[in-house]
């Protein structure tokens, strides 16, 4: 069980789990329950009923986990950047994000959703640290905004965005790639330098 984990699953793209829950779950659910059992009816419990019940527990718990991911992938958002705006540099530019609670989940009324979202911006900007992590399912559409500074002028290439949705167990993550590539250029800082040339004419 412990090798499907931590070698087979990993490696399919519906699921990324959720180590420090999990592996707190699973490695000591089932060795609690076979230990406390032992302890309290040490006359009844052969080392082979313990073995089973532990495998019982950590199977049922490998069952959660899979409907778990599943969930989450049947519920997942959509994902969207908004055109970005003239870019200038050496200034913070703002970048939007428009979340969409997926139709299924709204309309069951369980659009409750965790994220993790990772827009690729142009490595040789500053700007908010990635991942983004939100929260939401309020309402249908949330704008998230967070901003990048560019260094250099000349053109710019956002790269796709990548998600990771929680499902409501905490036990997996549902992982999937939204392709958003565009290219943009920055241009020089057109406000300040008339913000400058004011403070010189006034000079």
């Amino acid at each position: 069980v412990w090798f499907c984990f931590l070698v087979v699953l990993p490696n399919f793209k519906f699921f990324f789990f959720f180590p420090p829950l999990f592996f707190l779950v699973f490695g000591g659910g089932g060795g609690a329950i076979a230990t406390t059992l032992a302890t309290v009816f040490p006359q009844n419990t052969s080392p082979l009923l313990a073995l089973q019940l532990m495998l019982m527990v950590d199977g049922i718990l490998v069952l959660l986990t899979v409907v778990d991911g599943l969930w989450a992938r049947n519920k997942r958002v959509t994902v969207k950047r908004s055109n970005l705006a003239r870019l200038s540099i050496g200034r913070e530019n703002a970048v939007t994000l428009s979340v969409q609670a997926n139709e299924m989940a709204a309309a069951s009324q369980s659009s409750q959703y965790d994220l993790q979202i990772y827009d690729a911006y142009p490595a040789d900007m500053s700007g908010t640290e990635m991942p983004i992590r939100l929260s939401g399912g309020e309402t249908a559409e949330e704008a998230i905004t967070y901003t990048v500074t560019p260094n250099q002028r000349g053109e710019v290439t956002w790269g796709d965005i990548y998600v990771r949705q929680r499902g409501p167990l905490s036990l997996a993550w549902h992982r999937w790639t939204i392709p958003q590539t565009q290219t943009e250029a920055v241009y020089p800082d057109l406000l300040g330098l008339r913000s400058l040339s004011l403070r010189l004419a006034l000079q």
